[in-house]
């Protein structure tokens, strides 16, 4: 199938749920406390604007091609530049954590 759509918004998904991954392995270092929810607020702040993408990113994910697919993990080696194999697990997690949530979001879709 051709690639229509790229994956600008699928970048942006998974970049959120890096940083969001990465947040709470930093803030929950030392012990959790209430002001730990402060450190949140730049991941809070990106989510209205990945919520209204989710249709977007339904459609990305549904076009995704082979190429695209090299695409998104060579973007992950980029941006987060994977020092070791078990940084890079924590990646593909996550990754697979943004899949599972879209289609969680496309499954209370039909439901509601």
């Amino acid at each position: 199938m051709p690639e229509l759509l790229g994956i600008d918004n699928l970048k942006k998904l998974v970049k959120f749920s890096c940083d969001l991954t990465k947040q709470i392995n930093t803030s929950g270092a030392d012990g959790w406390s209430w002001s730990d929810g402060l450190s949140f607020l730049d991941e809070a702040m990106q989510i209205p604007g990945i919520a209204k993408s989710f249709p977007e990113i339904s459609k990305e994910i549904a076009d995704l091609s082979a190429a695209e697919r090299e695409e998104l993990s060579e973007y992950l080696q980029d941006e987060f530049d994977i020092p070791n194999d078990e940084i890079e697990a924590a990646i593909e997690s996550s990754v697979m954590q943004v899949l599972s949530l879209v289609a969680l979001v496309q499954m209370w879709k039909r439901i509601g």
